[in-house]
């Protein structure tokens, strides 16, 4: 069957380097955070100066590399020195919900930014749950971002619905922060983040991700019907 011969390698190694990168920039530090934070005792300041060694090494090593920075490491890099620079702001709790919300406006532009770029952030993270680790299509993925229009299209516009997701829930927690009583901050937080990420679910799923895993399964049935 062509399906056998197109998944010859193990799934399993190939997943796993496909989500290294991701561990490595995303799921590292936030791991040091609450390392840092939990089981050391540090202050969420050096937590957060401690999370950034990793992307800061992983940022510094991709442009001495191939003269170019690695997207997701800056982002996270980003994020915590927008933490660390904000941090004097946490005596008030209307300030600390309000950091909260200039964090995550920070992650939202940053995303936008690179998507207008062409140079899509989420598109890593993407790649490992449309490729599952199936060799033949790695390669339908790889062949896709050179040469289609289209794919790299959908996954810049996959980027932008996250992106503008993150926004809202900037607004939605400045909005909070502004209006209502500060009793209401410690529950608010995680329903307002939980609804921005399923509205980018539910809107970039039909709109973008689904017609990229066409493409790239058709992509991967070509390349199989020619070898």
């Amino acid at each position: 069957m062509s399906t056998t011969r197109g998944t010859s390698t193990p799934e399993s190694p190939s997943l796993v380097r496909s989500l290294a990168p991701l561990a490595l920039d995303v799921g590292v530090p936030v791991a040091v955070y609450y390392l840092a934070s939990s089981v050391l005792g540090l202050s969420p300041l050096g937590a957060l100066v401690a999370s950034s060694v990793i992307p800061l090494l992983r940022t510094i090593g991709s442009l001495l590399r191939t003269h170019e920075a690695n997207p997701l490491a800056v982002l996270v890099l980003l994020v915590n020195v927008t933490g660390i620079s904000l941090s004097w702001l946490s005596g008030d709790p209307r300030m600390v919900f309000a950091k909260d919300s200039v964090v995550s406006s920070v992650v939202g532009i940053g995303i936008i930014v690179s998507a207008l770029r062409g140079h899509p952030v989420l598109a890593a993270p993407l790649r490992p749950f449309v490729v599952i680790g199936d060799m033949g299509r790695q390669q339908a993925w790889d062949d896709l971002a050179r040469s289609s229009h289209r794919f790299i299209g959908l996954l810049r516009t996959h980027s932008l619905i996250w992106g503008a997701a993150l926004l809202l829930d900037c607004v939605a927690r400045l909005a909070i922060a502004a209006q209502a009583p500060t009793s209401t901050f410690g529950w608010a937080s995680a329903p307002v983040l939980v609804g921005a990420i399923v509205l980018a679910v539910v809107v970039s799923t039909p709109v973008a991700t689904l017609p990229l895993t066409r493409l790239v399964y058709e992509q991967a049935r070509h390349l199989e019907a020619r070898r």
